[in-house]
């Protein structure tokens, strides 16, 4: 009995501790798998890839982190984000795309009520 209620009460800690994420971040897998890619000598090279759609809500002029582990290229599908990487901040709109190097972390502003971002990762 009472592993079942330590057991429960650490799902519902969870789920409360995560409801202040998910409220301002909503994600989507939209593709995961390998590709074979063939240098100029014909040498086979696999890499593992991810497609992820997030959607970024506003928190009034509050910096949310992105950690990123691995290669990455993002885009703006809507809405407009203000980012900063390394102290250097961009603004980017719909249809503007940039890379993120491993081992960073970006800072992400939405600069209206909200905007959804493409991830695409590269892992070698």
């Amino acid at each position: 009995m009472k592993r079942l209620f330590l057991v429960m009460f650490a799902l519902c800690a969870l789920s409360a501790s995560g409801n202040s994420q998910a409220d301002q971040r909503a994600s989507k897998m939209l593709f995961t798998g390998k590709a074979v890619l063939r240098n100029v000598e014909g040498k086979a090279k696999i890499i593992h890839m991810s497609i992820r759609r997030l959607t970024l809500d506003s928190d009034e002029d509050t910096w949310q982190s992105l950690p990123f582990a691995d290669f990455s290229i993002i885009t703006v599908y809507t809405g407009r984000i203000e980012i900063m990487i390394g102290g250097k901040t961009e603004i980017h709109g719909p249809g503007d795309y940039w890379r993120v190097k491993a081992g960073s972390v970006l800072k992400e502003k939405v600069a209206r009520e909200s905007a959804i971002i493409q991830i695409i990762t590269i892992k070698r």
